[in-house]
């Protein structure tokens, strides 16, 4: 089909339009990319502006956060079906004997109470297993705005106001007391391993080093 002038015309006002567009489109993107640049780069620099203790107790402490925060999904308050069930022993048994009455309402209540501890159960070993991983993820963004909201001038010296969710610093306890277990308990076999003659020195090697490692985990984790 033979094209009149007048489309020929239109055809090339359509390919400039879409020319322009696509040049604008991609001037917006390189601001964008321009001005991410140099928010990262702020950041950056305002981050240098606190010590490393400062940075990894804010990681540390959003890290907490964010598992409690998921915890807190399946923290669900036990229902009353549970809490005043007739029935005793463990929730096994109390299952049994509810279904064996044909006591559907408090049999389901207690399956729900069981199957949300298992879940909550596994979350908790997931984050826990996984806390390294999950420092990661924390933004310097992230961190930035925590330590702008939480250090004020004491004296002389600057300090980290504690956290609103007072369960971040028993958290950190209980982390603190478990690694410091791991620690005794690696010493301790360092100790029986040395007092035995045949001991393989490859596997005294191994044992420094996981409690070489163990250590400076714990002193970069409790800025110790």
């Amino acid at each position: 089909m033979v094209q009149t002038r007048n489309q020929k015309k239109q055809e090339q006002i359509d390919m400039n339009n879409n020319l322009m567009k696509q040049q604008e489109e991609i001037a917006v993107k390189e601001k964008i990319a321009v001005e991410t640049l140099l928010t990262l780069s702020e950041q950056k620099n305002e981050l240098d502006n606190y010590s490393d203790n400062e940075i990894n107790e804010a990681r540390m402490t959003l890290a907490r956060k964010k598992c409690m925060s998921e915890l807190d999904k399946y923290d669900i308050p036990m229902s009353d079906e549970v809490k005043y069930s007739p029935y005793t022993g463990n929730i096994e048994q109390q299952m049994k004997q509810s279904f064996k009455n044909k006591d559907m309402k408090t049999y389901m209540a207690l399956i729900k109470y069981k199957n949300n501890m298992k879940k909550y159960t596994e979350i908790q070993n997931f984050y826990k297993n996984n806390f390294d991983k999950i420092l990661k993820f924390i933004s310097k963004k992230e961190i930035l705005k925590y330590l702008k909201d939480h250090t004020v001038k004491n004296g002389n010296k600057r300090i980290i106001k504690p956290d609103e969710d007072q369960r971040v610093y028993l958290c950190k306890l209980k982390d603190e007391k478990e690694y410091l277990q791991e620690l005794k308990d690696i010493k301790d076999l360092i100790k029986v391993h040395k007092e035995i003659v045949e001991l393989n020195k490859e596997g005294l090697n191994e044992l420094q080093k996981l409690y070489n490692e163990k250590l400076e985990c714990y002193l970069q984790r409790f800025n110790c």
